[in-house]
């Protein structure tokens, strides 16, 4: 193993190893100079100085160590505060540069002066420092423009072409450069010729400057001074375009995208992204078997076998592959086979299906013949994959056989049969239940029957007679239960030990116990006359026993025979007792009772429907029509019995009048103080009549029936006090006459047959007052023709004779007010308060006892008028 990986897992997993920090790919490496090697400390070492190692060497420039672990930035601008001269000294990670001021450049680590008058501008421009008659002269960040001696002559500064040939001018030895060109060897020079060869020309006719986009693949330096060829994926002039050559190198003097690029020896185009085609200059492989293939690596033409071929040797030529063989293919096995042919293979459908685009599908045999399985009786056709099969239709099977429901009559010798179904209720029905083989469930002979689960095997099912139990099937036909006196006895389960035996069923014991009972009752009837037989309506180990008795009872016998029954515990044998017997109790309605207890004697007058008994027990309440004991006796007269009514019924008839109390006596409190509160609202001072009104009260006096006459009286629709048209009429048969308990006795006109009542003064009335209250409802219409009737034909405002009358004193109906009970009989079918009708008419005053004018109205209504 490893000395290392040892090492490093004993350190992972036992910590036994002092760290070696030098194993850290970045220790003594960050900032150092190569050769700067790493020593690692141990481990208290480590702890107290707080590193793993040290460094020995130097730091590259710009850095500096003083722990002899780090190399940390040198501020070169603190070391130096004069350092850029003319110009702000600015920091950088492992170096420093200037900000030089106006005048100046960052040169050789610091900021030094340009000489304006030889070189150019910072962006490589020299444009005209001064006139033409004036020499530039340097001087600190600056320059300055003085006339040149060669033109001062005359102490004016004036030009003289003549002393000039191009940019040189002489005079007496001295030289003065035009437009951007300096002295060299004693000429004037374009300042770039020196620094950009080639490239220095006239620009704008005024001063000279590199003209680096001459010709492509050349560009400006930093400075302005020197033409520099392109950068690595730069081309063209200004080296302003960018290559894009997937397999090629750059092509800097190019002057479109077209040369840019130089392709290597096995790709080609504009990009160098396409390989050469070998194959397509020269194709050395078999077509028919062989592909030819460029090997992207070396660009050579190979050649590999075509889809379908194969080399057996490297050397070998291309041979066919049988895919069928070598399970190669893909065709599905279920639904086609492979057939190998040269150089490929094809998938051939199976019979029942066909191709489809190269894929095999189902043929719809059922679809495309309706008739298909026309030869197989009772059948359907059902289409499966790549087949079809001719089934058998519901209800029907292969050869009848349940199992075979839906069978295939095509690969089968049976034909499709109605199913026979009896194999699944076989030896599970007891008659008179049969296996059907129709549905394969048990059957009885006919809805009358029940069908049962057989109560002593719950693997069989029977039929229960109808009726019941008092029909039992005997083995050959339903039979009725035969006897004068049945009951069903319900047994329950109860053994007397742990260990019980089982016995099959006996009758010899309850048989015996019956006979036992009749005889003490004087009741003649020999073993003969008792008939016992199990309903099988129970599962077992309960049992219902049915007992029919060839002799004749009465309710009483029959309520002693049950309490018999019920004392006698075990009356069947000895591990069940009696739990519930049902017996008809009145042969006379042959209702079958439920019985529980030991029954008492005023039983008797329940069962048989003549009575109830007393709370007591100490005797019957007869219905109607019946007396005596236990309401034996039928009853001459019709007495309604009194009802008596259960404690219960008492309780609930006390609570309900309770609350109903209750309720009242909460409404009148409440009404008590709500009429204490609105009568000490009412004023102290009592109303009073004026004392120039008059008011007249015209007494009661009995109202007569209707009469009848020729007019129809009953249509009150059109009625009116007017009686100018009114005929004679007849009062009906059960009118009564006025007498002297009346205040008057009515008075008749004498105008036909009967006398009429006289109108004279409702006339008048009605002329005089109008009906504030629209018309009159027909109920108190009625009652109004009645009142009609019934005044004195002397009371009017005119007698026939000009007489005076009740009311010849007062002519103006405007200072009469009647009082009548007029409107109190066309009202007394509405229970309304004399009150209330005044109310409803203010020239009404109802009558009192006394016949007198009231002030003060009584009642209910009067407190809440004030109120």
């Amino acid at each position: 193993m490893d000395a290392s990986l040892h090492e490093t897992k004993q350190q992972r997993d036992f910590c036994e190893n002092p760290y070696n920090g030098c194993n850290s790919g970045s220790a003594c490496r960050i900032n150092w100079n190569n050769g700067t090697t790493c020593n690692s400390l141990n481990a208290t070492d480590q702890v107290a100085q707080n590193r793993s190692y040290t460094c020995n060497g130097t730091c590259q420039n710009g850095y500096s160590s003083t722990n002899s672990y780090t190399c940390d930035d040198i501020d070169e601008c603190q070391r130096n505060l004069s350092r850029c001269g003319n110009g702000v000294c600015i920091n950088l990670i492992g170096t420093f540069t200037c900000n030089c001021s106006n005048g100046y450049r960052f040169e050789n680590q610091t900021c030094i002066d340009i000489n304006e008058c030889r070189e150019p501008n910072v962006d490589g421009t020299f444009g005209v420092r001064c006139n033409v008659t004036d020499a530039c002269i340097n001087t600190n960040g600056n320059y300055t423009c003085q006339c040149s001696p060669i033109f001062n002559t005359t102490g004016t500064c004036l030009f003289n072409e003549t002393l000039c040939n191009g940019d040189t001018c002489r005079l007496n030895g001295m030289i003065l450069c035009l437009r951007g060109t300096i002295e060299e060897n004693n000429t004037c020079v374009p300042w770039c010729n020196s620094t950009c060869p080639g490239f220095c020309e006239m620009v704008n006719n005024n001063s000279y400057q590199c003209n680096c986009s001459k010709f492509p693949g050349y560009r400006h330096s930093d400075d302005g001074k020197q033409c520099l060829p392109c950068y690595e994926l730069n081309y063209g002039y200004g080296c302003n375009q960018i290559c894009n050559c997937t397999y090629g190198d750059c092509n800097p003097n190019a002057t479109s995208p077209a040369g840019s690029c130089i392709c290597d020896g096995t790709h080609e185009g504009i990009f160098c992204d396409r390989s050469i085609d070998m194959c397509a200059r020269n194709n050395i492989c078999n077509n028919a078997t062989e592909d030819c293939v460029t090997d992207p690596s070396s660009g050579n033409a190979t050649c590999s076998c075509k889809n379908g071929y194969q080399r057996i040797t490297p050397m070998s030529n291309c041979t066919d592959v049988n895919e069928c063989i070598d399970q190669l293919d893909f065709c599905v096995d279920d639904i086609s086979r492979c057939n190998n042919i040269i150089g490929n293979y094809t998938c051939d459908c199976l019979d029942g299906y066909q191709s489809i685009d190269g894929s095999c599908f189902d043929i719809n045999e059922c679809n495309m013949t309706q008739t298909i399985c026309s030869n197989y009786n009772n059948t359907y056709c059902a289409n499966t994959p790549g087949s079809y099969e001719c089934r058998c239709s519901f209800n029907y099977s292969l050869g009848g056989d349940y199992t075979q429901q839906y069978g295939n009559a095509r690969n089968s010798n049976s034909s499709c049969l109605l199913t026979n179904y009896s194999a699944l209720c076989a030896n599970q029905c007891m008659e008179p239940a049969s296996c059907s083989s129709r549905t394969g469930q048990c059957e009885c002979p006919s809805s009358n029957y029940n069908l049962v689960v057989y109560a002593l095997d719950n693997t069989q099912q029977t039929c229960q007679c109808p009726g019941h139990p008092f029909a039992y099937y005997n083995g050959t036909t339903c039979i009725n239960a035969t006897g004068q006196t049945w009951l069903i006895i319900n047994l329950i389960y109860n053994p007397r030990s742990r260990t019980v035996i089982i016995r099959a069923p006996n009758s010899t014991r309850i048989t015996n116990r019956i006979a036992d009972f009749l005889f003490n009752m004087n009741i003649t009837c020999n073993g003969s006359c008792i008939t016992i037989y199990d309903t099988q309506s129970l599962a077992p180990s309960e049992l219902q026993i049915m007992v029919t008795i060839d002799a004749p009872m009465t309710i009483s016998q029959r309520i002693e025979f049950a309490n018999k029954v019920f004392d006698e515990e075990r009356i069947y044998d000895d591990d069940h007792t009696t739990r519930l017997i049902q017996m008809i109790m009145d042969p006379s309605s042959n209702r079958l009772f439920n019985i529980t207890r030991r029954l008492i004697p005023c039983d008797e007058c329940e069962f048989s429907d003549r009575g109830r008994c007393f709370s007591n027990n100490s005797g019957c309440q007869c219905y109607t029509g019946f007396e005596g004991d236990f309401c034996r006796i039928v009853s001459a007269t019709t007495v309604a019995p009194t009802p008596v009514l259960s404690d219960r019924n008492w309780t609930i008839i006390i609570a309900v009048i309770s609350a109903v109390a209750g309720l009242l006596l909460i409404i009148s409190i409440a009404m008590c103080i709500f009429f204490i509160i609105k009568q000490r609202n009412i004023p102290s001072t009592k109303p009073e009549l004026p004392s120039t009104r008059q008011q007249f009260t015209i007494p009661r006096a009995h109202i007569p029936t209707m009469g009848t006459g020729n007019r129809d009286l009953n249509r009150l629709d059109d009625f009116s006090l007017d009686n100018t048209h009114d005929e004679p009429y007849v009062d009906a048969s059960d009118s009564l006459p006025s007498s002297t308990n009346t205040t008057y006795n009515t008075t008749y006109r004498a105008t036909g047959n009967r006398p009429e009542a006289d109108f004279g003064i409702f006339d008048e009335l009605e002329n005089r007052i109008p009906l504030s209250k629209g018309q009159i409802p027909r109920p108190q219409m009625a009652n109004m023709m009645g009142t009609l009737n019934s005044l004195p034909a002397h009371e009017r405002f005119d007698g026939p004779l000009g007489e005076a009358s009740t009311f010849s004193d007062s002519r103006e109906l405007d200072d009469i007010e009647l009082v009548t009970d007029m409107v109190d009989d066309m009202t007394k079918d509405d229970d309304m308060e004399d009150e209330f009708v005044e109310a409803l008419n203010p020239n009404l005053v109802m009558p009192r006892l006394a016949l007198q004018p009231e002030m003060k109205s009584s009642g209910w209504f009067s407190f809440f008028r004030h109120s």
